[in-house]
């Protein structure tokens, strides 16, 4: 879908001729929702598609136009200021205080090309300086112009949450759970790399009636962080696919994956319920990069590892009964740590 999104859009065409009804389609990566945006009437003809319609889908990925329809429904996001030329940036000096933080308008766009090396593949970057964040942009201008200069709020890891739920057509929330993050990498600005399923009940309202407010339809994670200055959760994004940890759900109890199913075949959708007892999903290969860099950065106490490894866990690969993607990832991961030696 992203190298060559018209060939994959005749492809899927074509495969669907071959198979028995209407299959549903399932996107699991942003460039992928992006191409259901723009080949949407193509596919609905052959697929089923558990989304809103592209116009909704647009507004959520687009982080300035989710903060309006959130505060529309007063929840609660980040100050954040739209960054589109050096001109609009020259603005802020002296209007911002640091650390912020800096992001893609769109997420996607800096998963492809050269940006994704500029910015070292992170997600968002952590600017400590205007010195700093000239820089930066300056590297990435070129690139995608576009970007969203926002406040960062203090507080560790725990302090990020998330509700992972599917909405049906009426974009009522059928199923969910809520989680909280333990570990990032790389740290206050990285990727989920454990993520802990927990009861976090001040969040559940509030998902609900946002994701109704847009109008959402399928499956969704909303993340906040909570601001303990302002004592309240505020929206950091919200990722319109399957993500990471999803399957961390039907460890606490709920599968979403079988509720959607189930509810645009037109079965039955299970009745889920999350349960109490915390269990934590670990993407091995993030843990041992966080462990390895922690011995650099001390950006976490060597007590938060321990207890992790001691605690109830999902594995992100790793099956007793399939062990095959894990000795994948073992070999991409040595392969990997050559090569950087090779370059060092």
């Amino acid at each position: 879908t992203e190298s060559d999104p018209a060939r994959c859009a005749e492809f899927l065409g074509a495969l669907a001729g071959d198979l028995a009804g209407k299959p549903l389609l399932l996107p699991t990566r942003d460039h992928d929702v992006h191409f259901i945006i723009r080949y949407r009437e193509q596919l609905a003809r052959d697929y089923l598609l558990a989304y809103p319609d592209s116009a909704v889908l647009a507004a959520i990925l687009d982080k300035s136009e989710l903060a309006r329809a959130a505060a529309a429904v007063d929840v609660h996001s980040p100050v954040s200021m739209e960054v589109a030329c050096s001109a609009d940036l020259e603005k802020l000096h002296g209007n911002i205080s640091f650390p912020c933080i800096v992001k893609p308008v769109i997420a996607s766009h800096w998963r492809r090309g050269e940006i994704r090396n500029i910015v070292q593949r992170q997600k968002a970057l952590r600017i400590e300086s205007f010195a700093e964040l000239q820089e930066i942009y300056q590297a990435i201008e070129a690139h995608d112009p576009r970007v969203t200069v926002q406040e960062y709020i203090p507080g560790p890891e725990s302090n990020l949450v998330i509700f992972g739920s599917y909405c049906d057509r009426d974009s009522r929330v059928k199923a969910s759970f809520t989680a909280r993050k333990r570990l990032q990498y790389p740290a206050t600005a990285g990727t989920g790399v454990v993520v802990e399923a927990c009861p976090v009940p001040a969040i559940v309202a509030m998902s609900e009636q946002l994701l109704q407010a847009v109008g959402y339809v399928g499956m969704s994670e909303i993340e906040y962080k909570y601001d303990a200055l302002r004592d309240r959760y505020v929206l950091i994004e919200i990722n319109t696919r399957h993500w990471d940890q999803h399957g961390l759900g039907t460890a606490v109890g709920v599968n979403l994956s079988e509720v959607l199913y189930q509810d645009m075949l037109g079965g039955r959708p299970p009745t889920c319920q999350q349960s109490a007892t915390p269990v934590c999903w670990l993407a091995e290969d993030g843990f041992l990069l966080s462990l390895i860099g922690n011995a650099k950065h001390r950006a976490y106490p060597w007590r938060e590892y321990w207890d992790i490894l001691r605690a109830k866990k999902s594995l992100a690969v790793f099956r007793w009964g399939d062990a095959k993607p894990a000795l994948f990832l073992l070999r991409t991961i040595v392969a990997d740590f050559f090569l950087r030696c090779a370059r060092f």
